[in-house]
């Protein structure tokens, strides 16, 4: 069991790189702290892992509604396509996900200048360690470490499928991705074909609302935006008018 007790501390063992002939097994102290915005339900540490904690949760069979206890556990979370480490945690029938990277960045790393990017400091996304982490701009980022050369070799390589290939006229229909608008209790407001509708319509940014649909921010303009296909097993929930 996980219990609710924030911040909380252990005693990890860091296996050495690859490498590394040494044998030594470094000690670095676990700290976990609650997710913003998720206190309560879910924490963070700085050693890059998310946890749910022990809570009571309210089941209906039937027109039956009982309460039911929920033991905490690690989440396992998955991979995008590049490396990068993701969960999904929910609130009020929500399910959201969010980057482990951004996660640990936003609760452990003060971010004075307000920097919209996370940079990797070992060029490597699978280590969420909070020392292994920096706020940055897209500028920095871009040009960090080799990361323009890989990009020039990834293009110019077999690896990429879309090399030689001409563009479609029609591709911007074909990447448009349908999102979904949530009030901040998580009732549905409305679904749009793409951020770009929606941002041209009610007169907001496109780029801020793919933000928070990527899980870079909680929220934008006070209202939840999350891609569609982030809800696979989930129906939102109507405003009754």
């Amino acid at each position: 069991m996980i219990r609710n007790l924030t911040p909380q501390m252990s005693s990890v063992a860091l296996r050495p790189p690859r490498e590394s002939l040494g044998l030594v097994f470094v000690m670095q102290s676990e700290i976990w702290k609650a997710i913003p915005e998720y206190e309560g339900l879910y924490e963070v540490s700085n050693l890059g892992r998310v946890r749910s904690l022990d809570r009571n949760v309210v089941l209906r069979t039937g027109n039956r509604w009982h309460k039911r206890r929920s033991c905490g556990k690690v989440l396992s979370g998955g991979e995008n396509g590049h490396g990068y480490k993701f969960v999904y945690i929910g609130k009020n029938g929500i399910i959201s996900r969010y980057y482990v990277h951004r996660l640990v960045a936003e609760v452990f790393i003060p971010n004075p200048k307000n920097y919209p990017i996370i940079n990797h400091k070992d060029e490597n996304p699978r280590n969420n360690n909070a020392d292994n982490l920096e706020w940055c701009t897209q500028k920095y980022n871009a040009n960090y470490g080799g990361h323009i050369r890989r990009v020039r070799e990834f293009m110019l390589s077999d690896k990429n499928p879309n090399r030689g290939r001409p563009r479609p006229e029609s591709f911007k229909e074909k990447v448009r991705k349908p999102v979904i608008q949530f009030n901040k209790d998580g009732s549905f407001v409305k679904e749009w074909d793409s951020a770009r509708t929606a941002g041209n319509t009610l007169g907001i940014q496109p780029q801020s609302i793919t933000a928070v649909c990527r899980g870079r921010y909680h929220s934008y303009k006070n209202y939840i935006w999350k891609y569609k296909y982030d809800y696979p097993h989930t129906e939102p929930t109507k405003r009754n008018h």
